[in-house]
């Protein structure tokens, strides 16, 4: 058993769920940059512990359990969050709170190849599910990106930038000139016409696992596996459905050189979301390369947040100002 994280137990904290049961097993998860992620194997079955970040308050996390609670029993895709025996879904533990699922067995999915239709396929069941949750109002913490304020919020503040630093490492003016364009593009739009319902808000293919017996994307004369499960709803928000659809196109179908779509893999992935029923409006087309930029500039401007709290991250910052600055007409019809 793997030693605790930062004065955690997890096979205690999981006992506030399951008292009494015995932990076979723990290990860390890898992925967990912002939480710290355990798989428990137990006599209750395997399962998940999350201990989250710091910032995540009590009201944040009960928006989201109520949303997955409403929509799991019926998509097999999404996991509820498990309550203790005195129905609580949360735990306080060093002033942070933790939260228990069941593990569900599958692979992580990969960019490009077989794994596109499958991946947009889940999100259109998704999303024909979420836009039938009514009465939701916004989620504390999480506002709309058209309401954003871009400059100052919890993630970042603009104003305390080094900017020197940044200039040293990065091109600091792609992020100060979409901080003067994506805003008011974004208040321009005129949403009336847009869906919007909750959303995953962070869907990529690391945040899906497909069925255990699938085969990794491009293997040749493989069936591509089914989504087995969404993972990760720590950034669900009420919003635009667009968002996800874009993140989903830029994450699965963007070229090599980081500035644009593969125009054949994102009509695949267009059809297979459109199979399910679903159709990806004009009005959405028109928007996927704006969606896309303010994702993107969301992503560097998080970054440079994440390193003002003493995290590193260069990489990734550089790898969104490319986007940022290269992504124009994204080629979907």
């Amino acid at each position: 058993m793997p030693a605790p994280a930062q004065g955690l137990d997890p096979a205690e904290l999981t006992r506030r769920w399951f008292p009494g049961v015995a932990i076979e097993g723990v290990r860390r998860l890898e992925g967990g940059w912002m939480n710290d992620v355990f798989a428990i194997d137990s006599e209750a079955g395997p399962l998940v512990l999350r201990v989250l970040q710091p910032e995540a308050t009590a009201e944040m996390i009960s928006w989201s359990h109520h949303l997955l609670d409403r929509i799991a029993p019926r998509l097999s895709t999404v996991q509820p969050p498990l309550r203790t025996p005195g129905g609580a879904t949360t735990v306080e533990v060093n002033d942070r709170l933790a939260t228990l699922e069941r593990f569900v067995e599958g692979r992580l999915g990969n960019r490009a190849g077989s794994d596109i239709e499958p991946a947009a396929r889940a999100l259109g069941a998704l999303h024909a599910v979420l836009a039938e949750v009514d009465d939701v109002q916004p989620r504390s913490g999480y506002p709309r990106f058209a309401d954003l304020d871009w400059r100052e919020n919890r993630w970042w503040s603009w104003s305390r930038v080094d900017r020197e630093l940044v200039a040293f490492r990065v091109d600091i003016e792609v992020i100060e000139r979409a901080l003067e364009e994506v805003p008011p593009a974004l208040a321009s739009v005129d949403s009336t016409a847009l869906p919007l319902h909750p959303i995953h808000g962070d869907y990529h293919e690391e945040n899906l696992l497909l069925e255990p017996s699938g085969e990794p994307a491009g293997v040749a004369g493989i069936e591509a596996a089914e989504v087995a499960a969404i993972i990760d709803w720590d950034e669900c928000r009420l919003d635009w459905r667009m968002w996800d659809i874009a993140n989903a196109l830029w994450s699965l179908c963007r070229t090599e050189a980081n500035t644009g779509l593969v125009p054949s893999e994102a009509a695949r992935f267009l059809g297979a979301y459109e199979s399910t029923g679903l159709i990806v409006l004009p009005e959405e087309r028109m928007l996927i390369a704006l969606c896309t930029r303010a994702t993107r500039l969301f992503e560097a401007l998080w970054g440079l947040g994440e390193m003002q709290r003493g995290h590193a991250g260069w990489d990734y910052v550089q790898q969104n100002i490319i986007a940022i600055d290269g992504i124009e007409e994204l080629g979907v019809g």
